[in-house]
């Protein structure tokens, strides 16, 4: 087993590697922030889940894990979306707490749509992140794998830079919806 000195060492030396990409990443959700974030006076979370997931997903991001981000952002605007329908009622959305509950994430996008909580653009995006996160969370055969054709025809130097590059796009849109002065 390697000593506390050792494994302190090894954590200088990986954190040393990667400061200048966790910097250039978090001045990026820095940027995001402050462009969206303009007016606004702080940040209502639906839910400790949402909080959680939604510092989780950033700091993955800064940290270089895309997978995780991706996911979490994913969560995130579920768990958003599912509470601006609970907060708006049954009557303003036709839906009780079981319907909201049983609602897959592409329903709750059309849903959500459908009641203006989601622009064009933003309805869109998050069809996007369900594309991306899919290959992820679902195991699928050889010749129909995603992500060895993404890498072969978008990234042919590795799979991080496409992650990334699907973090990125994922984590705008978080912010776009978690930061949205909602109506309810």
């Amino acid at each position: 087993m390697p000593s506390q000195e050792a494994v302190l060492q090894w954590l200088m030396n990986e954190d040393t590697i990667s400061r200048t990409q966790r910097t250039s990443r978090l001045q990026l959700i820095t940027d995001i922030y402050e462009e969206m974030s303009e007016g606004l006076e702080g940040v209502a979370f639906h839910g400790l889940l949402c909080k959680q997931a939604f510092e989780e997903a950033r700091w993955s991001f800064v940290n270089g894990q895309f997978l995780s981000s991706v996911l979490l952002c994913q969560v995130v605007i579920d768990n958003t979306l599912r509470s601006g329908f609970r907060a708006r009622g049954r009557g303003n959305t036709g839906l009780s707490d079981k319907d909201i509950l049983d609602l897959s994430y592409q329903d709750v996008v059309a849903k959500a749509h459908e009641l203006s909580m989601l622009s064009d653009t933003e309805r869109i995006e998050c069809y996007w992140l369900k594309d991306v996160r899919n290959p992820y969370v679902h195991h699928r055969p050889t010749s129909r794998d995603y992500i060895a054709h993404r890498l072969l025809d978008e990234s042919p130097s590795g799979i991080e830079d496409f992650q990334e590059t699907d973090a990125g796009r994922a984590i705008r849109l978080m912010f776009s919806i978690v930061l949205r002065r909602w109506p309810f």
